[in-house]
């Protein structure tokens, strides 16, 4: 069944604030029986143009995704430090914490591995800008937009409709401190949540609509959508004009920053050298120092088992015939960037009965002793252990569920994903790492300055979905 997600917008460029609402339209129904689809307010707080000239200067924008809920109180104006919004009807309401037990299969296995997923599959689609994305609240004092994701579009208004998805479309990205809503509990899939985010922050990034049927602002986003230009279905672009070029908008709003990070790929099950049964089930893991590998495709003895997307990375293989084979799995992101890495097993169609399967070495995540336990041979130590581990970049990176980015106690400017906090040590026989020549040309750094915008005139954008 093809699944469509449509957007509906209420648009006013006048002197004032104004926001669209939306709603769900079964199969069949048309939007003339729904009124409240199309209800448009008028935001009283400011009398000030929409600025059409506004260039990134270098600084960059951070997106919070708050996944733990907060009370939205609606003062008239946009305010995510002290998590006030102008768009609910109410003068208060509570967006509950993200719901994660529905989206819990391996590798997920708790609250925090789903959330690190769905922030790596956001700053996937934002990999390419000067955009900071991040599930931890900024420190007071910051600039940054946030997005509320959890609940249900009836918390905010009596006419929910359909809505799933809320936020100001504010021209230029001239406020780098809106506030908008992702309501998760109306949304069936990770992916559909993360293009919802992607989608809703688009606009409050200076995005209108496109006609481009492969681009995440199309009114009707279907499978892997990303940033396409188009017309603007919707009237006229943010710059006046009826088309739109995605890209090139937020690279001037934002300011481009190149990903020619490549994503690492790592076997959970089987490891390098394990010896399994004649079926079994291949599970993986990915991740980037800047978004994540969003493509896996599996190969066994170069025959292709089909790919996968990020973060469900599982093949069932059955009757395979016994003997050594090789197991080859290529990742690949947004831009370009790929890596292929490879193991070898041995089919033993008797190994279940004589208890002599093994699962092999260990993948990112795993419990090592040395770098030798590791596929990928980086085995880390810190407070909560020893694992299997893979270079990260903090506030970019994405390691495999369940891990952060950590700094190293022994290198300047080196980072490893690990689990606790703190320092973490590479685990390692031969202690190469110790000799200087480790340091990486790659490393960015790791603050990154922020400046407020000058608040204008923004319009809140919806988003509507029915499937058929």
């Amino acid at each position: 069944m093809k699944k469509f997600i449509i957007f509906f917008t209420a648009l006013i460029f006048l002197p004032n604030y104004s926001w669209g609402t939306s709603c769900y339209l079964p199969p069949g129904e048309s939007i003339e029986n729904h009124p409240e689809c199309n209800r448009v307010y008028i935001h009283p707080l400011r009398e000030l143009e929409c600025e059409m000239n506004y260039k990134s200067d270098g600084e960059t924008q951070v997106i919070f995704l708050n996944f733990e809920g907060a009370e939205i109180i609606n003062d008239g104006f946009d305010d995510p430090e002290n998590n006030k919004s102008w768009i609910p009807d109410y003068a208060s309401v509570t967006i509950p914490p993200f719901n994660h037990e529905p989206h819990l299969k391996a590798p997920l296995s708790d609250r925090q591995s789903v959330i690190d997923a769905l922030t790596g599959m956001v700053r996937h689609y934002f990999a390419p800008f000067n955009v900071l994305v991040t599930n931890v609240r900024p420190e007071p004092g910051t600039d940054y937009t946030m997005m509320m994701v959890g609940g249900s579009a009836s918390l905010i208004t009596a006419y929910p409709g359909g809505m799933v998805g809320v936020s100001p479309l504010d021209c230029r990205n001239s406020s780098s401190r809106d506030v908008a809503f992702t309501f998760s509990d109306d949304l069936p899939s990770l992916d559909d949540i993360a293009t919802t985010i992607t989608h809703e922050s688009g606009h409050n990034l200076g995005l209108n609509h496109v006609d481009n049927t492969s681009a995440i602002m199309n009114p009707y986003v279907t499978t892997d959508p990303y940033w396409q230009a188009g017309t603007v279905p919707d009237g006229t672009s943010c710059d006046g004009s009826s088309t739109q070029d995605s890209f090139d908008m937020l690279g001037e709003n934002l300011g481009f920053e190149p990903d020619k990070e490549k994503p690492w790929v790592d076997f959970l099950y089987p490891g390098n050298g394990a010896r399994v049964p004649i079926q079994f089930t291949v599970n993986l893991t990915t991740g980037d120092k800047r978004g994540i590998g969003r493509y896996v495709e599996l190969f066994v003895d170069n025959e292709s088992k089909g790919l996968r997307t990020y973060p469900y990375l599982s093949w069932k293989l059955s009757s395979m015939t016994p003997g050594r084979h090789t197991l080859k799995a290529t990742a690949a992101d947004e831009n370009d960037n790929s890596t292929t890495f490879s193991i070898t097993v041995t089919v033993d169609p008797d190994c279940s009965e004589t208890s002599t399967c093994t699962d092999g070495k260990a993948g990112v995540g795993d419990i090592c002793s040395n770098e030798n336990s590791c596929n990928l041979s980086l085995c880390v130590e810190g407070s909560a252990g020893s694992f299997c581990s893979s270079e990260c970049l903090p506030l970019t990176s994405s390691c495999a569920p369940g891990m952060v980015c950590l700094p190293s106690g022994e290198q300047e400017n080196k980072f490893y994903c690990a689990k606790g906090s703190g320092e973490v040590f590479i685990v390692s026989t031969a202690r190469d790492h110790l000799l200087g020549c480790t340091s990486s040309g790659n490393n960015r750094p790791t603050s990154y300055p922020l400046y407020l915008f000058v608040f204008l005139g923004t319009v809140a954008v919806i988003r509507r979905k029915f499937r058929k």
